[in-house]
């Protein structure tokens, strides 16, 4: 997160940099903690969101690879994920409602 942004604010910027993609955001899918409890601590938030378009300009400095994917591929495990907490988190996107969007909101 940059200085005074929110975590929608943040996830907005990095789609649009990263995937070159402008989003609608549709609610919050989960949140986890990565990092040891000795060093730096992250709090990671999910959205779901839908493409406002169908193009993707991907930055080949930050994302090596993509592809779309159906819920039983997913489930089938037909692209490997660098996290197991990715599999879970991407199926509850897809078959579960989203909690409201403001749930980490920045006051």
């Amino acid at each position: 997160m940059e200085k005074d942004e929110s975590p929608i604010e943040t996830c907005l910027r990095e789609v649009k940099e990263e995937a070159g993609i402008d989003i609608s955001i549709n609610g919050t899918v989960a949140c986890a903690i990565q990092g040891k409890i000795d060093k730096e601590i992250s709090l990671v938030l999910f959205y779901s969101a839908t493409p406002k378009a169908d193009t993707i300009q991907v930055d080949h400095d930050e994302i090596s690879n993509y592809v779309w994917v159906s819920l039983k591929e997913i489930e089938n495990d037909k692209y490997p994920l660098r996290d197991p907490l990715l599999k879970k988190i991407l199926i509850r996107s897809l078959t579960q409602k989203p909690s409201p969007v403001d749930v980490f909101m920045k006051y």
